[in-house]
Parts: structure tokens; C-alpha cells; sequence
């Protein structure tokens, strides 16, 4: 999707590039996240500006860039946005907002020196005493804890304050092994992902993102 025009960023008075289907926006100069205006009641974007003054930097973290074009199964896509998040161990992971040109988006997420692509899903998530079902499926699970997000920049579908804790549980399905389950989850939110191990190639200012 295309920008709409811009918006004043309410810390430096930079223009900021405005985006349809996205709620926050760093503003590339200082750094400041600017909630949009149809999700300012939503995200309490008076509390979250004017108290906290969320404000992570104007760089990229990681190894790839914002506006870094690429492919993947043929489809163009454009990195639009990325979160950096930190665990109670203090490990950092970076997680890559993408859109393809036929507005699908997703998730390319780095983690020790592995890629992982992974799309949001609409199944049910059901955590009890005989394990953790995602949909028909059952997942094993790899990894679980709590995180908080360390840095973000760029246009993103979501934000949080910077102390807000972020649960996740990692896992791979019992019928499918290549296939990989992620829950993150709020006190009030919880999203369901899927995703598999993926290749990157990259090349000045290009990546192609190939399944393993």
C-alpha cells in the first residue's frame, strides 16, 4: 500500500510518511512512535505520548534494512517495520514487518542466526494439562517465556508501552515437524502464528526469502 500523505511527529515537527492498515509509525528522525489517528482511543495514544514519551531511536536494528525490497514463492514484498525484543535473559531477537504487493503481510524473524517467516493465523489456542493445541494440531513445545519490546521503528501493526510484558510460546506441530507455531499474548491479547525455517540471500538493497 501506497503512503497517504504525512503527519507531523509531535516531538521534532519532522514530516512522517502516513501509511493505510498500519497503527504506529517511528518518525525517522527522532525516533518517536506516533500512534495513527484512527487507533489513538485504542492505544490511550495521549498516555502513551505524553507520559511514557516512547522514543527508541532512528535506526535499524539487525541485519536488514526498512524499505529493503525482496521475494518470496514470486510474490514482491517491502520490509515496512521491525521490533527488537528482549527476554528475561536478556537474548534479543529481531522481527521484520513485511507487505507484499498484494497486501498479505507477515513476519521475518531473526534469531541467532536463523530466519523464520511466519503469518498470522485464525485458530484456536487452547493450553491444557494434556499440552497446547493450535487449531486440529498439536504443538510441541521448544521454547516459552516473557519478553518486552526493546526497540521498534518503522511502520508496524501494533505497539506497546516499553514495559509491557509480552508472553510467548514456541513450538513446532506433531503432524507437521517442518511447520512452526508461535503464541504471543497479553493480558488482554493473544495471536496465533505459523511459520517454517527459511533461507536469505541478500544483495544491495534485495533479498530473496527461500524455504529450507
Amino acid at each position: 500500500m501506497g503512503a497517504v500523505g504525512t503527519v507531523e511527529c509531535p516531538s521534532c515537527s519532522a514530516p512522517v510518511e502516513r501509511v493505510p492498515g498500519v497503527r504506529t509509525v517511528s518518525c525517522p528522525y527522532c525516533g518517536t512512535v506516533i500512534v495513527s489517528e484512527e487507533h489513538r482511543k485504542e492505544f490511550q495514544a495521549e498516555e502513551i505520548l505524553e507520559k511514557t514519551k516512547i522514543s527508541y531511536g532512528p535506526r535499524d536494528r539487525g541485519p536488514l534494512g526498512i524499505d529493503t525490497a525482496g521475494f518470496y514463492n514470486n510474490q514482491g514484498f517491502v520490509i515496512k517495520g521491525v521490533i527488537e525484543y528482549r527476554d528475561s535473559d536478556g537474548w534479543t531477537w529481531q522481527e521484520y514487518f513485511i507487505k507484499f504487493n498484494d497486501g498479505k503481510v507477515g513476519w521475518l524473524e531473526y534469531d541467532d542466526g536463523d530466519y523464520f517467516l511466519n503469518f498470522e493465523i485464525d485458530e484456536e489456542f487452547k493450553k491444557g494439562m494434556f499440552g497446547i493445541k493450535i487449531g486440529n494440531d498439536k504443538m510441541k513445545v521448544k521454547e516459552k517465556g516473557t519478553s518486552i519490546i526493546n526497540y521498534q521503528h518503522g511502520h508496524l501493526p501494533f505497539s506497546y508501552p516499553p514495559d509491557t510484558q509480552i508472553k510467548y510460546i514456541d513450538g513446532r506441530s506433531t503432524k507437521d515437524p517442518r511447520k512452526r507455531y508461535s503464541v504471543e499474548y497479553t493480558d488482554n491479547e493473544v495471536e496465533v502464528y505459523e511459520g517454517v525455517k527459511v533461507r536469505v540471500e541478500k544483495s544491495e538493497n534485495h533479498i530473496d526469502i527461500l524455504r529450507m
